[in-house]
Order: C-alpha cells, then sequence, then structure tokens
C-alpha cells in the first residue's frame, strides 16, 4: 500500500512537494545510506548527480 501512495503522490503531487517529501525521508537515513543513495543516483544523467549526500541535494537529484 505504501507504493502504491508512493506513486499516486508522484503523479499528482507538484515537484517542489515530492522534492520536500524526498528530502525529509532523506534526512531520516543514516550517513552510510545516503552515501549509497549517493552512488545510486550519481550512476544516471552527469546533469541529474547530486552535489552531495546531504538529504536535500539527493532529494532535488531524485525529483
Amino acid at each position: 500500500q505504501a507504493i502504491r501512495r508512493y506513486q499516486y503522490l508522484l503523479q499528482t503531487a507538484p515537484p517542489d512537494q515530492i522534492e520536500a517529501a524526498h528530502a525529509e525521508a532523506f534526512a531520516k537515513l543514516t550517513p552510510e545510506q545516503r552515501r549509497e543513495l549517493l552512488t545510486r543516483l550519481s550512476q544516471g544523467n552527469p546533469a541529474d548527480r547530486p552535489a552531495d549526500d546531504s538529504p536535500q541535494a539527493l532529494a532535488r537529484s531524485a525529483t
């Protein structure tokens, strides 16, 4: 059910709200988990790579 709600959010919420939700969730990760997420997000398009492993940078990249 959580996945369905997340998919609905992605389809209906404004981008700034999605980014805020990602930042809030990423802030709850451990530093190690954020570094892992940084690695995964950095594998995509260079223009979309996060600048660092801060919750805000990760959220901008994930949105």
